[in-house]
């Protein structure tokens, strides 16, 4: 059996993030590669060979020391990740990183593997809205390969400069669907709660829709960062939408699906996908969604039977999509039935496969 080292951390606050996601699922579904696994105590990964090292307590609810704590968080991380990987003393065939947006995965990925001398795999989903990526941009740049979810960001990751081997793999989705309910909100919004991930987009696009259809109402579920929570309620309150917009923070999985359920359709307007789970998951929930048009959908909404995709910024025709597919009557058996192909089985499996390239191509070389 071949050995990956895996280094894992999530934050100490609840958030949504298919990054962090997609690494728990691959590692979890891999059958030919066995992963040894060094997580942060907060991240929610099962399997026989997972190590912790302690975050929990690095947590910051004040926007004023929020990017102190997470700092800190972070160089602590990289330095325990590293420890724990070298105490451990047992041979790897490689070090296979991600999501490796985030820093201390993928400076402690680099730095396991230039030590250990094997090579070093890092998990990319995303190269806009992501802190510190100058310096992250040199740690890609260093390392044997890159696996990404999609064409269109493998292509911003070379226009990045990164000339290395970049391979695409794909994502899967969970259906923990539930049969739906009587609607309690015409649409749901899943996320961090970011100018990336659209937020401040969204409220104005659903101040439009409510001019036409005053009683609209809008679940917002997701992490909110601090530094951005005065600015969010704010926005609201000068739009009139405190009483169509609920902000219900972060959901457990369970409350997740219960949401989709009750909701009408699914707003989307992130400018930041590599591949795009939340519309995926809704189609799975038998909802419509509307999207910005992004490179990312391609081989996803962008060829499904209920996804409206408009031009990313334009607001006025985001609002008017909105508006008619609440008009609408959705198959929502349809939409279940195409959203079922995106297994984490078949996406594991061809994870498996460009990592056993990398180790080939490694051994050639040695």
């Amino acid at each position: 059996m071949k050995r990956l080292l895996a280094p894992l951390w999530y934050p100490p606050e609840p958030s949504f993030a298919g990054g962090f996601y997609r690494a728990k699922r691959i590692l979890e579904s891999l059958r030919q590669w066995e992963p040894y696994v060094i997580a942060s105590d907060t991240f929610p990964i099962s399997g026989a060979h997972v190590r912790r090292y302690p975050t929990a307590l690095l947590r910051a609810n004040s926007a004023l020391i929020f990017k102190v704590m997470r700092a800190l968080n972070w160089g602590w991380s990289a330095a325990a990740i590293v420890f724990l990987a070298l105490l451990r003393r047992r041979r790897y065939d490689l070090v296979y990183a991600g999501p490796s947006e985030i820093l201390p995965i993928s400076l402690s990925a680099l730095v396991i593997g230039k030590l250990l001398r094997i090579p070093v795999v890092l998990c990319n989903q995303n190269v806009r809205d992501t802190e510190l990526w100058a310096l992250n941009r040199a740690i890609h740049q260093a390392a044997d390969v890159i696996i990404t979810v999609s064409e269109a960001l493998q292509g911003e990751l070379r226009r990045e400069g990164l000339h290395g081997p970049v391979f695409v793999g794909t994502n899967g989705v969970d259906d923990f669907s539930v049969p739906g309910k009587p609607p309690v909100y015409d649409a749901v919004f899943v996320g961090r709660h970011t100018e990336g991930k659209g937020i401040f987009d969204l409220f104005a696009i659903w101040r439009i829709v409510c001019d036409t259809k005053p009683g609209a109402r809008l679940a917002c579920a997701g992490f909110i960062p601090p530094h951005l929570e005065n600015r969010i309620r704010g926005t609201l309150r000068d739009l009139r939408l405190e009483e169509r917009v609920a902000l219900l923070g972060p959901v457990v999985e369970d409350e997740k699906w219960r949401l989709y359920a009750v909701s009408r359709i699914c707003v989307f307007p992130s400018h930041v996908e590599g591949w795009g789970i939340v519309p995926i998951e809704a189609h799975l929930a038998g909802l419509p969604v509307v999207a910005y048009a992004l490179g990312a959908y391609a081989d996803t909404i962008a060829q499904s039977p209920g996804a409206t995709l408009v031009p990313v910024g334009d607001l006025d025709a985001f609002a008017e999509a909105t508006s008619a597919a609440l008009d609408a009557t959705p198959d929502s058996e349809k939409l279940h039935a195409w959203a079922r192909s995106f297994t984490w089985r078949a996406a594991a499996d061809r994870e498996e496969l460009l990592l056993d390239r990398v180790l080939q191509h490694a051994r050639q070389r040695s």
